[in-house]
């Protein structure tokens, strides 16, 4: 499973795993026992996880926790969360502060339309 999350994200970024490896400093030895199911010391899970900003259960089970806490209250999040959650960690700060900025932007619209019809329900 390791293995194969560390090829698929490999893929999004671009880069081919062993030169990774090795710039991250370790042995691209350890590819082939990764590859036949062994997972990586947790110095490694480590620095992948940082490198691809995920977390190690995401490197190690495919997934990220389906539990965040948010005001000391657990909450579940749905397939398409968690997909958004993991893409959006994806991204530069840039990146992710415009997609903060267009999704308020989208909530404003929403409101403003909502606003419009409720108007014109009670003309």
């Amino acid at each position: 499973m390791f293995y194969d999350q560390l090829l698929k994200l490999c893929e999004t970024k671009g880069i081919k795993p062993t030169p990774l490896v090795k710039s991250l400093g370790m042995s691209t030895g350890s590819i082939k026992n990764w590859k036949e199911g062994t997972l990586p010391n947790g110095e490694a899970l480590m620095r992948f996880s940082e490198f691809f900003g995920v977390s190690i259960d995401y490197l190690v089970y495919g997934k990220e926790t389906s539990n965040v806490k948010s005001f000391d209250h657990p909450v579940d999040l749905s397939e398409d969360e968690t997909d958004l959650l993991l893409y959006f960690r994806k991204l530069q700060r840039k990146e992710q502060r415009a997609v903060l900025v267009q999704m308020e932007n989208m909530i404003n619209q929403e409101k403003e339309q909502s606003a419009t019809k409720q108007g014109k329900y009670l003309a």
